[in-house]
């Protein structure tokens, strides 16, 4: 490891807020879902308008559809979401050591009191990121957290998120 290297060499430890943003952002609908369910609705009350021509009933249907799914939303993101990110992260001894990270130009070094891997860019396949996080997918649905609260400790965040957004695609 060069000189350099090793002054990027930030020391954190997840925490159970970490693991939830994680969660949270992995959760997100993109576009194409809520294309989806847009489709799913704009059916259902077509359905509904030819059905019975009652404009007054459909805006009743359509105010009480759109109030239960964001209720249904809002009890998912931050109910049972949240709830099992937290247990999870509980049940997760490997998350809860300190490790430390180091930005190379082929990729991510972890090192931690287990071992120390080298993360390329090359066993990625996607990422996705937010203002409190950035996921580094290496399947479809596992993904390796990096907290953006790491740039307060001196990690290079904005220069590892230009690396990943010229070698990988965004998810």
């Amino acid at each position: 490891m060069t000189q350099a290297q090793e002054q990027m060499r930030v020391a954190f430890r997840y925490e159970a807020q970490d693991h939830v943003e994680a969660q949270r952002l992995h959760a997100r609908l993109r576009p194409g879902g809520w294309l989806f369910l847009a489709a799913i609705a704009l059916t259902a009350l077509t359905f509904a308008y030819f059905r019975d021509h009652d404009l007054r009933a459909l805006a009743f249907a359509i105010f009480g559809g759109a109030a239960s799914g964001a209720l249904g939303l809002a009890l998912y993101r931050y109910g049972l979401l949240t709830a099992l990110a937290k247990r999870t992260y509980a049940r997760y001894p490997l998350a809860q050591l300190e490790r430390s990270v180091t930005l190379t130009p082929e990729g991510l070094r972890y090192f931690s009191a287990r071992g120390d891997y080298h993360l390329q860019w090359s066993d990625l396949i996607g990422w996705r990121a937010n203002d409190k996080m950035l996921l580094l997918y290496t399947a479809p649905r596992l993904f390796v957290p990096v907290p953006a609260r790491l740039a307060a400790l001196g990690f290079p965040f904005e220069a590892m998120k230009q690396a990943v957004a010229a070698h990988l695609p965004q998810r």
